[in-house]
């Protein structure tokens, strides 16, 4: 895909740092898991007393949203800002 003109190339490196730092995040995060140093993260226990305070996160740990696979996680970030960069440079077209 061709996006001269599309996006300006400052727009171009945003674009490029949020994918690179989307799967170097992801990166550390299934390292730390295989050394050990980093469990499943739990937020109900984090959540606590402030568990009423946000509905939706306290939804998402009991629906198992925080124990799926880093594959997984990898994949839904990367399809959510690739489907905003195609939005931005289709709206431009």
């Amino acid at each position: 895909m061709n996006w001269d003109g599309w996006m300006s190339p400052r727009e171009q490196h945003r674009a490029f740092l949020v994918l690179i730092g989307h799967i170097r995040s992801s990166a550390e995060f299934a390292q730390a898991q295989a050394r050990g140093r980093s469990s499943s993260w739990e937020p109900a226990m984090r959540l606590g007393k402030y568990r009423d305070s946000y509905p939706a996160l306290a939804a998402a740990v009991e629906a198992g949203g925080f124990a799926e696979s880093i594959g997984t996680s990898l994949d839904f970030g990367l399809e959510c800002i690739l489907s905003g960069i195609r939005a931005i440079t289709r709206a431009r077209r």
